[in-house]
């Protein structure tokens, strides 16, 4: 299971980089398109929009998969060790109901939207729309995880 794991967050970033490669190249063409010669690329702001959803999304797996979200470090510092390892659990579980919560909606919108296409590109909105319940799942799994190796930290165990 590590293993498998493993190769899905390589696989998430080697996604991330093209994403964002492609996106920059994507915008570039754009702007060149727009000030030299003079005409827009229509599909081209389309598809950043879709890149940078993408991207959002997948770079959101990627931080959580050290825990690496922002949070108030100075409490954590000034709290006791016990209180500082009940208050992780705590918001361990929150992100994880709040997962699914963006699982069960974000699965709602990919379905409702298969049936629409892009203007642009004519690609199926659910399609795009993808991204969001397979990596609030993964999510949901990290923070379940967590859960689980803070509660074990709490018993001593290892």
């Amino acid at each position: 299971m590590t293993k498998i794991y493993g190769n899905l967050m390589t696989l998430f970033e080697w996604m991330l980089f093209l994403f964002f490669a492609a996106l920059a190249l994507t915008c570039f063409a754009n702007v060149f398109s727009r000030t030299v010669l003079q005409n827009s690329l229509p599909w081209a702001e389309e598809l950043s929009r879709f890149l940078f959803v993408w991207i959002t999304f997948i770079g959101a797996v990627l931080v959580n998969r050290s825990f690496g979200h922002m949070r108030l470090d100075i409490l954590q510092q000034s709290l006791p060790k016990n209180t500082v390892l009940v208050l992780e659990v705590i918001v361990s579980f929150l992100a994880a109901g709040v997962m699914c919560i963006m699982l069960i909606g974000g699965y709602s919108m990919m379905i409702e939207n298969l049936d629409y296409a892009s203007p642009a590109l004519e690609i199926p909105y659910g399609i795009v729309n993808s991204i969001v319940p397979v990596c609030c799942f993964i999510m949901l799994f990290q923070a379940l995880v967590r859960c689980v190796i803070l509660l074990k930290d709490a018993r001593g165990e290892k």
